[in-house]
């Protein structure tokens, strides 16, 4: 609708460049005039794959993250390689919320520093802590915080979590009511049998993108872009 793509990314594995890459191909050939990337509820997953996923969005040579630490050989900048011109062109909102961890908060916050996309939704979980295991001599581990991530602007992520440019909170579901929660098993059943959606009293039909309040604000935002 409104030549508007959506992308939701739930973890950055070793899948998750060629899975991201193959949908960018699909909405390019669709020819659409803005992307929202969904990072909600996103733990995020391995640091190289991040920035893999980030660069899609950022000219080459634009910083993604960087990590400090007490040595000097846990200080490291990564840089972008630059994506497809296409994909840069693109307006963007991110949506992220508490559950957005890490690797997504890599992402949103490298092109929030960079002014890439418009970050929306609420504040990130604020993980971003590099650890490193060091093994002990009776076979034990000690998994020890060696460094930290930052973001482009040398904000850090640990603890303090990446601040939408706009604020919207989540619909919250309302709670069933304790005749809702006491639907009878037989009713169910019954439902079953007749083919009916066994659904409890009050619960929403058909639900859609038009009930997720952050995905209509942002499609607001784009259609004003």
């Amino acid at each position: 609708e409104d030549k508007i793509g959506y992308i939701r990314l739930t973890v950055f594995q070793e899948t998750t460049p060629a899975d991201l890459s193959a949908a960018l191909v699909k909405l390019k050939k669709e020819v659409i005039d803005g992307l929202i990337l969904d990072l909600r509820n996103n733990p995020g997953g391995l640091l190289d794959i991040a920035v893999k996923a980030t660069e899609n969005f950022l000219a080459a040579g634009k910083t993604v993250v960087s990590t400090k630490g007490r040595e000097g050989q846990q200080s490291v900048v990564f840089k972008s390689r630059g994506g497809d011109a296409a994909y840069l062109s693109w307006p963007m909102v991110v949506l992220i919320n508490e559950g957005s961890a890490s690797g997504s908060e890599i992402l949103a916050g490298a092109l929030q520093d960079n002014k890439r996309a418009i970050i929306l939704g609420t504040k990130s979980f604020g993980k971003g802590s590099v650890q490193t295991v060091i093994p002990l001599p009776d076979g034990a581990a000690l998994r020890l915080t060696t460094s930290k991530y930052f973001t482009p602007s040398n904000r850090s992520i640990q603890g303090e979590g990446i601040v939408p440019d706009v604020i919207v909170e989540e619909k919250k579901e309302p709670e069933a009511t304790d005749k809702e929660k006491g639907i009878k098993a037989e009713e169910i059943f019954e439902k079953i049998e007749k083919k009916e959606p066994a659904l409890v009293p009050g619960e929403k039909k058909d639900r859609t993108y038009r009930d997720d309040i952050q995905i209509m604000r942002a499609i607001d935002l784009l259609k004003g872009i």
